[in-house]
């Protein structure tokens, strides 16, 4: 099972952050998990705007990632309206948490 760790956050450039160990972690993982690591997941499958990397094991929250997404998400167009609200809302929450969460490591 993939542990999700919402207290923890990374403020690591995108690029350092791993990225095929998240997806491989994901492979196994539930459709949970799965859903909680982008913004959302479209009715045709695609995954849009990752912003989770894994560290000692663990899915944290990427500061610079979640921005990303938040910015993918204004110029992509194969989103439908329910699709665009999910995922909005789904970055709100994570929102929240930076400004809960003191600057990570």
């Amino acid at each position: 099972m993939l542990i999700i760790d919402n207290d923890r956050v990374s403020d690591r450039d995108w690029i350092e952050a791993r990225q095929e160990e998240l997806e491989q972690a994901l492979v196994d993982a539930d459709s949970s998990a799965r859903q909680e690591a982008y913004c959302c997941i479209t009715q045709g499958g695609e995954r849009v705007g990752p912003h989770h990397e894994m560290r000692d094991g663990v899915m944290i929250l990427n500061r610079r990632a979640v921005w990303m997404a938040f910015g993918s998400l204004q110029g992509e167009i194969n989103l439908i309206r329910r699709e665009r609200v999910e995922a909005l809302t789904h970055l709100r929450r994570h929102f929240q948490i930076l400004d809960r969460v003191q600057m990570g490591e």
